[in-house]
């Protein structure tokens, strides 16, 4: 209970501000505002623990560290989500009548490395 205490970590309200405008811009049906907020203050606390000089590090160097993240986060969502769709197409009938149905691309960078 001793140790809980002493290791609080207080975000200050200029880091605050970047994961609330980050959060904000990059929610979207892949990623979750909530989501997106609870994972950059994770980052932001690993950050602090694993290095912390971090904590006088100036807001824009999270805003860059946050963005870069939740760019990589974001592409992987996208891939992962084509990688299901690809399987669960893979040997359907209606292939062609359900990817015209939801706008599905043909020739993605991925089909054209094969």
């Amino acid at each position: 209970m001793k140790n809980q205490q002493q290791n609080k970590i207080v975000i200050p309200p200029k880091i605050d501000e970047v994961i609330s405008y980050l959060a904000y811009s990059f929610s979207s049906k892949v990623l979750e505002r909530d989501d997106i907020k609870q994972d950059l203050y994770l980052l932001y606390v690993k950050t602090l623990r694993k290095s912390p000089k971090a904590a006088k590090n100036q807001p824009g160097w999270f805003f860059m560290k946050f963005k870069w993240y939740l760019l990589t986060k974001y592409h992987k969502e996208v891939k992962r989500i084509c990688r299901e769709w690809n399987y669960g197409l893979e040997n359907n009938p209606e292939k062609s009548t359900i990817q015209s149905r939801i706008g599905y691309i043909a020739s993605s960078r991925s089909d054209k490395k094969k």
